[in-house]
């Protein structure tokens, strides 16, 4: 039996819009089985200060969060400022570590 491919989601922007239909393809891939992953870069950190209930639920199924470290700084935030379970790093660490991962752009 083959190994589901992972799916890693870069966002890019504070859009709350693009955060919701990032959510929206994480979540059922993760219920399903397939390991899924938010990586929030440069602007789109700042979506972590606000209200994230619907990323609560994704991280419930199983959806990795990360935060890119030069966002945090750009939005004048810390780790202790995130949610509980959101990993902080960089790209290239995260795409070292993603494997075969597909990776989307949102």
């Amino acid at each position: 039996m083959s190994v589901m491919r992972g799916v890693t989601i870069i966002l890019g922007a504070r859009d709350p819009p693009r955060l919701r239909d990032a959510l929206l393809l994480a979540m059922p891939l993760a219920a399903l089985g397939r390991p899924s992953r938010l990586f929030f870069q440069e602007d789109a950190v700042g979506l972590l200060s606000g209200d994230v209930g619907l990323l609560s639920e994704a991280m419930a199924l199983g959806v990795e969060v990360h935060a890119c470290q030069s966002g945090l700084a750009k939005a004048g935030l810390s780790a202790k400022d995130l949610p509980a379970g959101v990993e902080t790093g960089g790209s290239i660490g995260l795409l070292a570590a993603n494997g075969e991962d597909q990776i989307v752009l949102a």
